[in-house]
């Protein structure tokens, strides 16, 4: 327990780290330790889970609430699936791979787009919103 809580402070101390670091870079080409790669994978990471949420926002608006519900449903089974996915564990201390948790939250947006897209076309498809995925 004391492992998870330390691996969240040291987590929490890189985002605030980073916000204050002009080295981070959000294409990561321009980093000269570890540390500024973590920096700028944290960056790179919140850029994306920023613009998921923006999006996932703007869906939820043109939703009624029995459908709000299958797309929290939804996005529920994905948070689970990604950490699931991205998550490595060893010797007792837990392990965010960014690069896949990049990817699937840029997968996660681009389906929440074109559910946005539908909905306000043509109208949402019956369990489409609960999915995790194309």
């Amino acid at each position: 327990m004391r492992q998870k809580t330390q691996l969240k402070t040291c987590i929490m101390a890189g985002a605030f780290a980073l916000l204050a670091s002009t080295a981070a870079r959000a294409d990561c080409t321009d980093t000269n330790s570890p540390f500024d790669d973590v920096y700028c994978d944290i960056q790179v990471f919140h850029q994306a889970d920023h613009q998921l949420n923006g999006d996932y926002g703007s869906l939820k608006k043109l939703l009624n609430p029995a459908e709000q519900a299958s797309l929290k449903q939804g996005e529920v089974a994905w948070i689970k699936d990604r950490n699931a996915q991205c998550t490595q564990s060893d010797n007792g201390y837990e392990f965010v791979a960014m690069d896949c948790a990049v990817s699937m939250t840029n997968t996660r947006d681009d389906f929440i787009k074109s559910r946005e897209r539908e909905c306000a076309s043509t109208g949402c498809v019956d369990g489409e919103l609960a999915k995790e995925k194309d």
